[in-house]
């Protein structure tokens, strides 16, 4: 939760508007994050040993948190730069992941849940110890997420909806909350990236 919750909160608050959206932003993040634990859980009953040796101690999994990294920083960017710049490239990123639907947090939802943190490497130990095959690693996996799925990020998502809903209201503080937030994204990326 100490690693999603800076990266989906301001996400929500300063792209999604509304109880509803923020609940279902929320949502489409702990399902992505999810699959990306079911595949995780899947390789590592699969190859075992390997994939712990593999994914983390050859890099992969660096250049995938590296790659979060930057992808966490251009959202915030594009929040921070809002509807009304005019660049046609930050246009048309920002009409087809912040605007369009749920492909944003989608996004950031299983780029988050391949990113290498303590709870994960501790799961995917048990995993590659207990597991016989690559179902039963793919059960584990799907249990691992299921109990992540049931953290805070589904109510604080949807409190960040509301807020940023209620904010309307109030067109200027509405814009300096959601430009707010997309710096703190923005920022939480650059963490990310110098971690």
């Amino acid at each position: 939760m100490g690693v999603c919750l800076p990266v989906i909160l301001p996400y929500i608050a300063g792209a999604e508007k509304g109880w509803k959206k923020g609940f279902l932003a929320s949502l489409a993040f702990s399902v992505s994050r999810f699959t990306a634990y079911v595949i995780l859980g899947f390789l590592a009953g699969f190859a075992a040993k390997m994939l712990l040796r593999g994914f983390y101690q050859h890099n992969i999994g660096l250049y995938i948190n590296k790659v979060g990294a930057a992808i966490i920083i251009l959202f915030g960017v594009l929040i921070i730069l809002g509807k009304n710049f005019q660049s046609p490239f930050c246009r048309i990123l920002r009409e087809h992941t912040i605007e369009k639907g749920m492909r944003g947090t989608i996004i950031l939802g299983f780029l988050t849940g391949l990113s290498p943190c303590a709870p994960l490497m501790g799961a995917l130990a048990m995993i590659i110890l207990e597991a016989k095959n690559g179902l039963q690693g793919m059960a584990f996996g799907a249990a691992f997420g299921l109990g992540t799925m049931l953290s805070p990020v589904l109510l604080f998502g949807t409190l960040a909806g509301g807020a940023s809903s209620y904010l309307l209201k109030f067109k200027r503080a509405s814009d300096i909350a959601g430009r707010a937030c997309g710096a703190l994204l923005a920022l939480w990326g650059v963490l990310i990236l110098l971690r």
